[in-house]
């Protein structure tokens, strides 16, 4: 049964407008750019936290609907990652990143062997946003993933961390010329006055090797 508002008294009750914030969150994903708390996280999510919903509820109220106080965001989107489907564990995956609760960094660890690219790379993502410098090394040691996507998703970590070296010690022992070009691209960009070295990126065959062309560009 779907239960119209949650129990205790109103002045109890939170929604997730007041748990996330009004900050509209957006992420890249293989379609282009893409809300973070789009309908079904925040569905999932609701669920998770005493308040199901029914599927054709406005996605507009969803961040808006009451949910018993004392409801753990954190716990909900933890459950999240572990979603059957893919775009909610990626989803999931960049909200913790945004919300910076370092308690989280092993859940995600984790979810950076999924078995899909998207939600891989939510989780590399969100790794770096919460600074988690050993899990960022523990990725680069790994060797390098079989998606140009999540691997530049890991080197964007690596530039908000700074951990150079650690990246050319990766390149060396790479031999997959996509992963190579893309870590070489942000060792340029990081050496500075580079530019035309990196423009030459913008006409490889692969697009993520232009995108991180152009971002390492607009560094400079």
């Amino acid at each position: 049964a779907i239960v119209p508002f949650p129990p205790g008294e109103p002045d109890t009750w939170t929604c997730l407008f007041d748990l996330i914030g009004p900050e509209p969150l957006v992420a890249e994903d293989d379609r282009g750019i893409t809300r973070v708390c789009d309908g079904d996280l925040l569905r999932e999510l609701l669920g998770a936290m005493g308040r199901p919903c029914r599927e054709e509820e406005q996605e507009a109220l969803l961040l808006t609907t009451p949910i018993p106080g004392g409801s753990t965001l954190i716990d909900a989107l933890v459950r999240a990652l572990r979603h059957s489907t893919y775009s909610v564990r990626q989803r999931a995956a960049l909200l913790l990143g945004h919300l910076g609760d370092a308690r989280v960094v092993s859940s995600l660890l984790a979810n950076t062997d999924d078995s899909d690219d998207d939600a891989r790379r939510g989780a590399t993502e969100a790794l770096g946003r919460l600074g988690a410098r050993d899990e960022v090394l523990l990725l680069l040691r790994k060797g390098w993933d079989g998606y140009a996507s999540v691997n530049m998703a890991r080197l964007q970590a690596v530039a908000r961390l700074g951990l150079w070296d650690e990246v050319a010690e990766a390149i060396e022992a790479s031999s997959e010329d996509v992963a190579r070009e893309l870590g070489l691209a942000f060792l340029v960009a990081r050496g500075g006055g580079e530019v035309d070295a990196l423009c030459e990126f913008f006409e490889h065959d692969d697009d993520d090797v232009k995108r991180v062309a152009f971002f390492a560009v607009a560094q400079e």
